[in-house]
């Protein structure tokens, strides 16, 4: 149990460290793979304050499921290597 703790602060640490950006019509969001917002960029030349709320909301979104795809797949990669420390093939 202790190197499957282990295991999961290490995985977390990891999944604080990739960086997904996704951008809508001059505004970029940044979340990390654990789907918490890090970063916004929005262009000076955006004026329509309706317009930059919807596209924020897109693009944080967007990133927002790429992140979970890359977590999926990082914690399936860890799952296949429980199977060995749990007896499966």
């Amino acid at each position: 149990m202790m190197k499957l703790r282990g295991e999961a602060k290490k995985m977390e640490a990891e999944l604080k460290k990739i960086h997904v950006e996704a951008e809508e019509n001059g505004i970029s969001v940044t979340v990390n793979a654990k789907q918490e917002l890090v970063a916004v960029a929005i262009s000076d030349e955006l004026t329509d304050h309706r317009a930059i709320e919807r596209d924020l909301i897109k693009a944080f979104n967007r990133a927002g499921t790429k992140a979970q795809q890359i977590g999926a797949q990082k914690m399936q990669e860890v799952m296949g290597g429980l199977k060995g420390l749990l007896g499966g093939e």
